[in-house]
């Protein structure tokens, strides 16, 4: 049976910078795929863990997919929130 927690390497990469707040676009450059790719696997991504692309931030930092400090940095005013909640 097949882990549905379990992101492929490019899943994960994809979901980190979603999670940092880059746009689909920005990821496809950084990633050398096209933004229908980075939709897709976005798409996978939150439907393994069942969310929304509103909760990406919440379930990253939940994971130790990215840190508070990450997310501070690239999310100052949305992650110092966050992190304080959590």
């Amino acid at each position: 049976m097949r882990n549905v927690w379990k992101l492929t390497p490019r899943e994960s990469a994809c979901f980190r910078l979603m999670a940092l707040g880059y746009s689909y676009n920005e990821i496809a450059q950084r990633m050398d795929i096209g933004a229908d790719t980075v939709r897709n696997y976005g798409m996978i991504a939150m439907q393994k863990y069942g969310i929304t692309r509103n909760h990406v931030l919440a379930m990253a930092l939940h994971r130790g997919i990215v840190t508070t400090d990450e997310a501070i940095e690239h999310l100052p005013d949305r992650a110092k929130e966050l992190c304080e909640f959590l």
